[in-house]
């Protein structure tokens, strides 16, 4: 198993997104490890959240804080108008960088972003390592790449995760494979699948985290960092499964063939990191699907 670092007694640690889907993940591990954990988030929710929208946030104000020896930047906006995810991907990393570049000594700076940054893989492709092209094909992935390439390029020593599709326990309810189980779960007997044959990498949110705490480990090379498994599955498999764990044997109305869509498949080389810091997924497939229906908070 992946073991992540203990933060060394009296490290000061600053996560922003702290109450999201990986936030909280992150939070409650860092917590765990010992060490002072400033934890950001809009609402301020959560063990000694401090409340702040870094979209509206001034940069001096942000500053003025008393600096942390690594950031973790997990804010973002995930869905929702373009102005939207403009001022939730764009403006609030851009703040935050102006804010923490003031700090002395300078922190290490670990951002959360996507493997939607990518361009869709060739038909020829086994999978996505970090030399493949940018190419985003929505706004959303758009936004976090331009979020990204701001982090890159603001002089700081960055280190930026490319998560793949993250699973697992706490997913939020409109993301696959948590969708498939919130429609199980409200009909057990019948389900639509519009596009079975999409493959895409699932990767458990608590090896992302793992991952994020050892890219944050002094004297690990910066830059980008694909976070994936290096294995793809489709929806047809993962709906399978969930039904395997749930005991559910719903009708599924489904096209045959291949994908139509824009992005049919998506698998990650998690190489780099491996080689940089020893990091490789653990979870599989099944204890995250399991995790995520038993979720306590479900």
């Amino acid at each position: 198993m992946t073991v992540a670092p203990d933060l060394p007694p009296g490290d000061r640690v600053l996560v922003t997104g702290a109450t999201g889907f990986v936030g909280r993940h992150l939070c409650a591990a860092l917590r765990a490890g010992g060490g002072e954990v400033i934890a950001l988030s809009r609402s301020g929710a959560g063990d000694g959240g401090l409340a702040c929208d870094l979209a509206q946030e001034p940069p001096a104000r942000l500053a003025a804080m008393r600096p942390a020896g690594t950031v973790f930047h997990c804010a973002g906006v995930t869905r929702g108008s373009l102005a939207e995810l403009e001022a939730g991907n764009v403006t609030a990393t851009a703040r935050l960088l102006e804010a923490v570049a003031a700090w002395r000594p300078a922190p290490r700076f670990v951002i959360l972003s996507s493997a939607a940054i990518w361009a869709p893989m060739a038909p020829d492709q086994s999978a996505i390592d970090e030399s493949h092209p940018f190419g985003p094909v929505g706004a959303y992935g758009e936004t976090k790449l331009r979020m990204t390439e701001l982090a890159l390029a603001s002089g700081l020593d960055v280190a930026a995760a490319c998560p793949f599709n993250i699973i697992g326990p706490g997913q939020p309810d409109w993301q696959v494979p948590q969708a498939l189980l919130q429609e199980l779960r409200a009909d057990p007997h019948r389900i639509a699948l519009r596009d079975p044959a999409v493959i895409r990498d699932w990767i458990d949110v608590r090896d992302v985290v793992a991952a994020l705490r050892l890219l944050a480990r002094p004297g690990t090379p910066g830059g980008l960092f694909n976070i994936c498994t290096g294995r793809g599955l489709s929806l047809r498999a993962i709906l399978s499964d969930l039904c395997r764990i749930t005991g559910f044997s719903p009708q599924i109305d489904a096209p045959e063939g291949p994908s139509t869509a824009s992005n049919a498949r998506s698998i990650g080389n998690p190489g780099r990191i491996f080689r940089a810091t020893g990091w490789k997924a653990d979870i599989g497939l099944d204890s995250s699907l399991f995790d995520m229906v038993h979720f306590a908070g479900a």
